[in-house]
């Protein structure tokens, strides 16, 4: 019956949903009729009459589509009598809707308002429809969540399943039905039925699955107890103890395991109950065997280590008279385990304790026997690398050889002597021969240097140049003068060098470096005074005033124009050239800051110039130094390492086409005529080139401002390139803290006020001959002279005078 009502109302929704559809969109095609009723029979219709007309049929058609898309199937599970009843109610008033559009005058307001209500209280129909479905979609949505649990819960229970878990399933299944059949009706509180009913059965699932989870921690509590008697029992040699705990723990298993199958409600505790007896039995008897291999371990182990001394050779009679007390303990051991007295174990802990002892003694004297043959074995190969003293050793190196060997043979008679003390016999004979090993290691180590150092200065001496007075009553030829006193002091630090040299201290070489140091400042002071240059003075230390007599020339190295230190240094500068300038070859690895200047100290005063100013980081540079630098200062942390050597103007870089570089350097340029130079900086924070030429180089008498040659050009680009000319040879100062690059093509420039050709020695000394009138009307006719010889600009030849002038 009610299958045969949902399909007539699906097939009366759809020929009605047609037909109104087709109706309505016939009616809006149609062109609207003008009235020709006459005048006072009907009133004329409007333009809002007509559009009112056409909205309220559009919303009938639309009503009647809506009803076509539901989708009411006789077998759907969410279709009963009360969901058919609203979609039957919608339907009539699609009905009564669609019959008032055929009848009724649309375009009156009593008309659109009968069809317009007939279709709200459809739609209000169709909204109960849907929210009866929806619950009803929910509703089964529930009932099958509840069937899945059911059914996980129930998953492989039918093979241990007891009659309490049986029991709990039935119930949840009837549950299920119950509830399928509550969705399945028309009651109105079906919502309120269907979730008491699931609270019964999710009660009924929990009462199975808390049953289900005793049962298996149940039966894992018992297998547990079971693989622990398995464990004790694998490879048991049983006594009666261990036999009697035995049988009191199968049997206690056996009765957990038929108390887990009743249906018992406190068969949780009782099983606890008899675990724990069973436990408590087990423990006994894993103690009792324990116990058994503990002891059996520890007398095999004994055994063994007492087999492994004995067969070792070179045991002398204090260790046979150990090995026999120990093999004496170990009887009494055996004996005791295999007896079942009570106090068996702590008689089997005292005969250890005896073995344990006599291993021990017997263990610290060989450990102690191989401990001093192998310091001694280290120290003859320390020995055995030292160097033996060559044919022309001094008698110290000699006495120090002698006393390493010394050392050695009374270490190796005190180790095998059998004194309490032989081992501080021994540690004392080696520190004293490891005492004489380092000064003899020092000793030739610093000695080729230290030679040379001698030599060198020696040489530098001799090689000084005698003034043209002499006294005849010299065997050798002196300096006579107001130097005389410089160069006896020199020849006094000669003799103190080669004294110290000889030296046994440990100082030897500090000492020997500072006495050199003092003759070369003396010779320094020498070829100053005889050559009527200032004289470089040297400022007394703090750490000399403290008596520290090393620090004094500590940046000294074994070779002459090479100085080394850490930290903070001041040294007097000894240039290869006397009087004339040099190259410093600065080396410094920190992290800096590094500070580096030229110190001018002499009796006329002193000044100070930062060439490196602030450096961080590594720096590798080559600079130019005048001849009136008479010392360098360093400024950098304690830690910093830093070396400068001084080189002559020829061991300059020569540039002859094309030069690369970073940082700092000086190149020598070798043209006889003019030359294009190009500079490129590349990622460089300042730069700048200076040119030197030859002539000005041979000058003396510089400032400690070297700004002396022709600057290039300077900038703070970190990218520049500038071509500038230069003429003849000199020195190109270059000044980066990136990548450089000079290249220079020789070239012929135009003669105009912008390049100076050539200027001869003959016309400069011509010009100098003016100059030194010292009038404004002598440099102008110098002026005038170098234009009518050369050719020359008047702004370059005016520059180029007043220079001569100042430094002439």
């Amino acid at each position: 019956m009610i299958a045969d009502s949902i399909a007539g109302a699906l097939a009366v929704v759809a020929f009605g949903g047609g037909t109104l559809a087709g109706g309505a969109f016939g009616r809006r095609k149609r062109p609207v009729e003008t009235a020709t009723e006459p005048d006072g029979v009907a009133p004329p219709v409007t333009a809002d009459r007509r559009s009112a007309d056409a909205s309220v049929r559009d919303a009938i058609t639309a009503y009647g589509e809506q009803l076509g898309t539901i989708d009411l199937a006789p077998s759907s599970p969410e279709t009963d009598e009360v969901a058919i009843g609203h979609f039957r109610r919608a339907l009539d008033c699609y009905s009564r809707a669609s019959e008032a559009s055929a009848v009724v005058d649309l375009t009156t307001s009593a008309g659109r308002e009968f069809a317009l209500a007939e279709l709200a209280r459809g739609r209000a129909a169709l909204a109960a429809l849907a929210g009866r479905r929806r619950e009803a979609v929910e509703l089964l949505a529930a009932v099958e969540r509840f069937e899945t649990e059911l059914a996980e819960v129930s998953e492989g229970a039918d093979v241990d399943a007891d009659a309490v878990e049986l029991a709990h399933r039935a119930v949840a299944a009837q549950v299920a039905e119950q509830v399928r059949e509550v969705v399945r009706s028309s009651a109105s509180d079906r919502g309120g039925q269907v979730e008491a009913a699931l609270a019964r059965g999710r009660a009924a699932l929990a009462a199975l699955a808390g049953r289900r989870r005793e049962t298996v921690e149940l039966l894992a509590a018992v297998e547990g107890f079971e693989t622990e008697l398995a464990e004790v029992s694998e490879g048991a040699d049983l006594d009666a103890v261990e036999s009697a705990h035995r049988a009191v723990v199968t049997g206690v298993a056996e009765q957990a395991r038929a108390i887990v199958r009743s249906t018992a409600s406190d068969r949780g505790s009782r099983v606890g109950a008899a675990l724990r007896r069973g436990g408590e039995a087990l423990d006994a008897w894993s103690r009792r065997r324990a116990e058994t291999e503990r002891l059996a371990a520890r007398v095999a182990a004994l055994r063994a280590e007492l087999e492994a001394l004995s067969a070792a050779a070179g045991a002398d009679a204090t260790e046979a008279a150990h090995l026999a007390t120990g093999r004496a303990a170990l009887g009494r051991c055996v004996e005791l385990l295999g007896s079942a007295q009570p106090e068996r174990r702590q008689k089997v802990d005292d005969s250890v304790q005896v073995i344990r002892t006599a291993l021990a003694d017997v263990e610290r004297r060989r450990t102690e026997t191989a401990a001093l043959a192998a310091l001694i074995a280290a120290y003859t190969a320390e020995t055995a690398r030292a160097a033996a003293p060559a044919a022309d050793a001094d008698d110290a190196e000699r006495d120090h050889h002698a006393a390493v060997l010394s050392a050695l043979e009374r270490a190796t008679g005190a180790a095998a002597s059998s004194g309490g003390d032989r081992a501080d016999r021994v540690g004392e004979a080696l520190a004293q021969g490891r005492a004489q090993l380092r000064l003899l290691s020092r000793r030739q180590e610093e000695g080729p240097g230290l030679h040379r150092l001698v030599r060198q200065f020696r040489e530098q001496l001799e090689g000084v140049a005698s003034a043209p007075e002499q006294t005849e009553q010299t065997e050798r030829a002196e300096p006579a003068g107001p130097a005389v006193g410089e160069y006896r002091e020199a020849q006094d630090a000669l003799a103190v060098a080669a004294t110290e040299l000889a030296g046994a201290t440990e100082q030897r070489a500090g000492l020997v470096r500072e006495a050199v140091g003092r003759g070369r400042a003396a010779l320094i002071r020498f070829e100053a005074v005889r050559s009527g240059r200032p004289v470089p003075l040297e400022l007394v230390s703090r750490d000399e005033l403290r008596g520290t007599r090393t620090e004094r020339f500590r940046n000294i190295t074994d070779e002459r124009f090479l100085y080394r230190g850490r930290g903070r240094g001041e040294f007097l500068l000894d240039p290869p050239e006397a009087g004339a300038p040099a190259l410093l070859d600065v080396t410094f690895r920190g992290e800096g800051p590094f500070k580096l200047e030229h110190v001018r100290r002499t009796a006329a005063g002193s000044a100070r110039r930062a060439r490196v100013d602030i450096w961080r980081g590594a720096y590798q540079g080559t600079q130019l130094v005048g001849p009136d630098v008479t010392h360098l200062a360093v400024d950098c942390a304690g830690e910093d390492e830093w070396s400068v050597r001084v080189l002559p103007l020829t061991q300059a870089r020569p540039l002859t086409t094309t030069a690369r570089g970073r940082g700092p350097e000086v190149l020598r340029c070798e043209q006889t005529g003019h030359g294009l130079l190009t500079v490129q900086l590349l990622r460089s924070g300042h730069g700048s080139v200076q040119f030197v030429e030859d002539r000005i180089l041979r000058r003396t008498g510089w400032g400690l401002d070297l700004l002396v040659g022709d600057l290039l050009f300077t900038t703070t680009n970190s990218e520049h390139r500038e071509e500038k000319w230069v003429y003849g040879s000199g020195l190109l100062l270059v000044e980066a803290d990136g990548h450089w690059a000079l290249d220079l093509s020789p070239r012929t420039p135009p003669i105009n006020d912008f390049a100076l050709p050539p200027v001869a020695p003959e016309l400069e000394r011509t010009l100098l001959d003016i100059l030194a009138e010292g009038t404004e009307d002598a440099r102008a006719r110098a002026v005038a002279e170098l234009r009518r010889v050369t050719g020359a600009g008047p702004s370059i030849s005016r520059a180029y005078v007043a220079d001569l002038a100042r430094h002439r």
